[in-house]
C-alpha cells in the first residue's frame, strides 16, 4: 500500500477533523456557557489507606466514564483530573474549565465501601449537594449508579430510560474480575518495567475468572503495548498484544482505548496508515478526550499524511478537553508545537507539566529554545537528566539535545545509552536515528538491523521518510524495511 498522501485523503482528512473537532468544540463550549452542566471527578481521599488507592482511582475514572453518558453534560477526563490532588477547588475548576467538580473520600472496613460525595461550585465553593452511599465491596456498580443518580439530580439533570440503561451496562458478573482489572489499569499507569509486567498478571488473572469481559482484555493489550518498545521489544510484546484487542473489540466493538490499541498497532508494526487513522478516528468519535488516539492521531496527518494545521487542530482540542493530562501535554509541548502558540501558553504548559509529577526542565528547555535563548535552553537539559537514568531515557535526552543543535551532549547521551543498553532493552531504532544524525553511516546501519530484529516501531519511519532517503538505497536496509512488519 502507498504511503504518499492523496489528494482525496487531504479532502477526508480535512472533513474528518471538523467532525471530530466539532464535537470537541461541543463539549468546550458547553462547559464555558451552561452553569453547572460541566463536571469533573476529582481523585478520592483515601488519608491514609494507600493499599486501596488503586480501588479508589478505578472507581473514580469508571464515575466519569459513566457521567460522560449522560446528554447535556460535559464531563473532563479523569486523566486530566488525577492531576488535580491537593489543589483549591477554584484553581481546579479553572485549569479544567469545569463549572462544578465532584470531590469525595473513600473508606474501606472489611468488605464495606463508604464514600462520602459532594458536587461543588467552582466558581464560590459552595457545595451544592452531598451525600454518604455504603455498598458491599462486592458490589461497586450499584454504587456507581446511586452516585451517578444522585449526581444528575444536584446537577438538575432527568436520566431517560436510554441514558439509565447505558450507565447502568455491567461489563462483568465477576467482582473479582472487575478489581483484577483496576488493579491491573493502576499498575500500567505507573509505568515501570515491573509495574507493567504485574499489570499483565492481574488481566491475565481478570480473564481467567471471566474470559468475556472485554475490559480484562482491552487492560491486557494497554500493559503490553505499553511495555512495547520502552521495556522489551515489540517482537515480544506484539503479539499478545494483537491478540488481545482483537479479543476486546470482538465482546466490545465500542471500546475506544481498544480502537486506540488497534491504531497504535496498525501505525507502527503494520505499516497501515489508512487503518490507523481509521481505529484512531473511530476511538476519537466513541471518547473525544482519548489520549492515545489523539496523540497518534495527529503523528499520521503531520508524518504520514503531510496536514501539519489538521494535526495540530487535533493535539489543540486535546489539550482543551484534557489540559492537564501528562500524556496530551508532552505532545503539546515538542518543539515543532511550542514555536506555534505565544510565550504565555508556552509557559503555562511547562508549568502545568511540573504541577503533574513531570520533569518541568525538558519542557522549560525547549521553551528557552524556542524563545532563542539555547546556551540557557542546552544548559537546563542537561541538568533535567537524572543520574538514574534509564537507557531509553538517555537516548530520548541525546534526540533532545541534538534538535537544540548540542551535539557534545548529544553524544555524551548517546554513550551512556549504549552502556545501559549492555543491561536493559533500550531502543535500537533510536540509537540508530541518533548515529544517522551524528553522520556515522555504518553505525546507523548495524542498529537498524539490530531494530529490525526487535521489530521497532520507528521502522515505519525508515521506510518512508524523507530525511532517511540516502539510507534506503542500501541493500542492508531495504531486507529491514522488507522484514520490519511484526505478526
Amino acid at each position: 500500500m502507498s504511503l504518499a498522501a492523496s489528494w482525496k485523503w487531504i479532502g477526508i482528512a480535512a472533513a474528518l477533523v471538523v467532525v471530530i473537532g466539532g464535537a470537541w468544540f461541543a463539549a468546550t463550549r458547553l462547559s464555558s456557557g451552561s452553569a453547572m452542566r460541566s463536571i469533573a471527578v476529582l481523585p478520592m481521599d483515601l488519608g491514609s489507606d494507600t493499599a486501596h488507592a488503586y480501588l479508589s482511582d478505578g472507581l473514580a475514572n469508571e464515575l466519569t466514564t459513566k457521567l460522560s453518558k449522560i446528554p447535556g453534560l460535559a464531563v473532563r477526563a479523569y486523566s486530566s483530573a488525577k492531576t488535580m490532588r491537593g489543589r483549591t477547588v477554584r484553581d481546579a475548576g479553572k485549569e479544567l474549565g469545569v463549572a462544578s467538580l465532584l470531590t469525595s473520600s473513600m473508606l474501606r472496613s472489611g468488605n464495606r465501601l463508604r464514600i462520602t460525595a459532594s458536587v461543588v461550585n467552582t466558581a464560590d465553593d459552595n457545595v451544592i449537594w452531598s451525600d454518604t452511599f455504603e455498598e458491599s465491596d462486592q458490589d461497586q456498580f450499584s454504587l456507581q449508579d446511586k452516585l451517578v443518580s444522585a449526581i444528575a439530580g444536584a446537577l438538575k439533570l432527568t436520566l431517560s430510560p436510554e441514558t439509565k440503561a447505558a450507565v447502568a451496562v455491567r461489563g462483568t458478573r465477576s467482582n473479582e474480575a472487575h478489581e483484577l482489572v483496576q488493579r491491573s489499569r493502576f499498575e500500567t499507569e505507573r509505568f515501570t518495567r515491573e509495574s507493567l509486567r504485574s499489570a499483565i498478571s492481574l488481566a491475565e488473572a481478570a480473564i481467567e475468572k471471566d474470559s468475556s469481559y472485554a475490559d480484562a482484555w482491552a487492560a491486557l493489550a494497554d500493559a503490553w503495548g505499553t511495555l512495547a518498545d520502552d521495556f522489551v521489544s515489540p517482537r515480544e510484546a506484539v503479539p499478545p498484544m494483537r491478540r488481545a484487542v482483537a479479543r476486546a473489540l470482538e465482546l466490545e466493538p465500542t471500546l475506544a482505548d481498544a480502537h486506540a490499541q488497534a491504531g497504535t498497532m496498525h501505525l507502527f508494526y503494520d505499516w497501515d496508515v489508512n487503518g490507523a487513522a481509521r481505529e484512531f478516528e473511530r476511538a476519537l468519535a466513541l471518547d473525544s478526550a482519548n489520549v492515545t488516539a489523539a496523540n497518534w492521531y495527529s503523528l499520521v496527518l503531520r508524518k504520514s499524511r503531510h496536514l501539519p494545521d489538521s494535526a495540530r487542530a487535533v493535539i489543540e482540542r486535546a489539550v482543551r478537553l484534557n489540559p492537564s493530562a501528562p500524556g496530551v501535554l508532552r505532545f503539546a509541548t515538542s518543539i515543532e508545537t511550542l514555536r506555534r502558540v505565544s510565550a504565555d501558553v508556552a509557559q503555562a504548559r511547562c508549568q502545568a507539566l511540573a504541577r503533574v509529577g513531570t520533569s518541568r526542565g525538558g519542557c522549560e528547555a525547549r521553551r528557552l529554545f524556542v524563545a532563542g535563548r539555547r546556551p540557557e535552553a542546552i544548559a537546563m537539559m542537561r541538568g533535567a537528566i537524572a543520574p538514574t537514568a534509564t537507557g531509553s531515557a538517555h537516548i530520548q535526552f541525546a534526540s533532545a539535545l541534538w534538535d537544540m543543535a548540542d551535539t557534545a551532549g548529544a553524544r555524551q547521551e548517546l554513550a551512556a545509552a549504549l552502556e545501559a543498553a549492555k543491561r536493559e532493552y533500550v531502543r535500537e531504532d533510536m540509537i540508530a536515528t541518533m548515529y544517522f544524525r551524528l553522520g556515522e553511516r555504518e553505525k546507523s546501519i548495524a542498529w537498524w538491523q539490530k531494530s529490525g530484529e526487535s521489530g521497532g516501531s520507528q521502522i515505519i519511519w525508515l521506510a518512508t521518510d524523507k530525511d532517511f532517503a540516502p539510507l534506503r538505497t542500501d541493500p542492508r536496509i531495504q531486507a529491514v524495511i522488507k522484514a520490519g512488519r511484526v505478526p
